[in-house]
């Protein structure tokens, strides 16, 4: 593929940001539930102050699906750069905070700030890459994800290690430190909007859907129908559960660690190493099977599998012999490699879903669709954070909790395969279709 060195500037800084963005979501995972929990925080206030930036990424999402434009993408996205960046690097100093009440509150105002920052990262910057690589989305998508996996990857290890080195500030200021500066470099490098190639976001086909397209003009009203398409709620509903595990698992799995195994925050992140790790090591491969077709049965398949995770993550309740650590890392690289499998894909089943209910205007769509997977993100965060990872975990323990995860992928993974089935989308599938058929009973 050619690719121009602008395409390349492009790439390389918003997947350095991605990454960073993931290291933000997962490096205070071994180390600050056990501090707010010295300073007296709840488990379920501290699901509350991991979800806060969720909370905020869902707002922020709202707003984007609504109003984002193409000629706003790269102010969007660095202004959204700026604020993570800045906010992260303040959650740094929240310890110094003496009183209990006055840190919650602190840490969810920080929190919520990085959360709009990220929205508005991601709503932007993905759709941008895929217009800039149109002959390849799956494997921009799956890159994308590679990266923020190795953020999620290489964050616990590096949580810990400078959190051993330097204590709880040290954690956050550097990563916030290195994203402003690359935020910096997106002002001067990534390229203007009206710059932008934006020959390949025309509607997927033309207006045979006899009036059912929707236009520009339409758009807020465009928006809300496409987040309430039966099809659309089908697929999220298991995506809700995929996308919650690492946000169950930051606020749950190093508590757990520490009463089974006596592990600290200072090795910790070596167990999140597995989950996260596995998940980047097989995200290209993923994007290269997505591309060939296959978005439907690999979406199908992560669903499956991450119920069997969880599931095994429960069984040693049920067998105490069970309760080794390499049979725990197994199911944490199980519930990774789903994790990956099932991001990597849903991005073209939420276009081609789309494409079924009659949206045809493919510039807005990406765009749509990149705020509807951050709102699901979010959505998955204060399921996995506050209501599993904080409710349920604190009442009934790890393994009940764990249990939970796995039911509720099981049931709604059915419901979003049978959707799927129906709509042809477990056959094989691409993203530059010349038409993309109907829903059979809207014909």
């Amino acid at each position: 593929m050619d690719l121009s060195w602008t395409r390349y500037v492009t790439l390389a800084i918003t997947l350095l940001l991605y990454m960073s963005q993931g290291m933000n979501s997962s490096e205070m995972g071994p180390f600050f539930p056990v501090e707010a929990a010295a300073k007296g925080v709840s488990q379920t206030m501290i699901g509350v102050i991991f979800s806060s930036g969720a909370i905020a990424n869902i707002i922020a999402s709202v707003v984007l699906m609504s109003y984002s434009k193409p000629e706003t993408q790269k102010l969007t996205f660095c202004i959204g750069g700026f604020a993570s960046a800045i906010s992260y690097f303040a959650f740094g100093y929240v310890n110094h905070i003496p009183s209990t009440t006055l840190f919650t509150v602190t840490s969810i105002i920080a929190r919520s700030i990085t959360g709009f920052g990220v929205a508005m990262l991601w709503s932007t910057g993905l759709p941008i890459l895929l217009t800039k690589f149109p002959d390849s989305p799956g494997k921009i998508a799956s890159i994308s994800e590679a990266f923020y996996a190795l953020g999620l990857m290489v964050g616990p290890p590096v949580g810990s290690f400078l959190y051993s080195l330097g204590g709880y500030t040290l954690p956050f200021a550097v990563p916030g430190t290195l994203q402003f500066i690359m935020v910096l470099m997106c002002c001067f490098l990534l390229p203007n909007a009206a710059k932008i190639d934006l020959a390949a976001t025309q509607t997927l086909h033309p207006a045979e859907l006899s009036g059912r397209s929707l236009s520009i003009s339409q758009i807020d009203r465009g928006t809300l129908a496409f987040i309430t398409s039966p099809g659309i709620i089908l697929v999220t509903l298991p995506l809700l559960i995929l996308v919650s595990s690492q946000s169950y698992l930051s606020v749950t799995l190093a508590i757990y660690l520490f009463e089974t195994y006596n592990v600290g925050g200072d090795t910790a992140g070596l167990y999140f190493l597995v989950f996260a790790g596995l998940g980047a090591m097989v995200a290209p491969g993923f994007g290269t099977i997505v591309d060939k077709g296959f978005g439907g049965p690999i979406f199908a398949t992560s669903i499956v599998t991450t119920a069997i995770g969880y599931f095994l993550v429960f069984l040693p309740q049920l067998i105490p012999s069970l309760i080794c650590r390499p049979f725990l890392l197994s199911a944490l690289g199980l519930i990774g490699i789903s994790y990956s499998g099932g991001l990597t894909s849903v991005y073209l089943l939420f276009e081609k879903t789309g494409a079924r209910y009659g949206f045809t205007d493919k510039a807005k769509i990406k765009l749509i669709v990149a705020s509807w997977l951050n709102c699901c993100f979010g959505f998955g965060a204060i399921t996995g954070q506050i209501f599993i990872g904080g409710m349920v975990f604190q009442a009934f323990g790890f393994y009940v909790s764990s249990l939970l995860q796995g039911v509720a992928a099981a049931l709604f993974g059915v419901a979003g395969i049978l959707f799927l089935l129906r709509a042809g989308l477990l056959k094989r599938v691409y993203y530059n279709e010349p038409q993309d058929p109907l829903l059979p009973d809207d014909k």
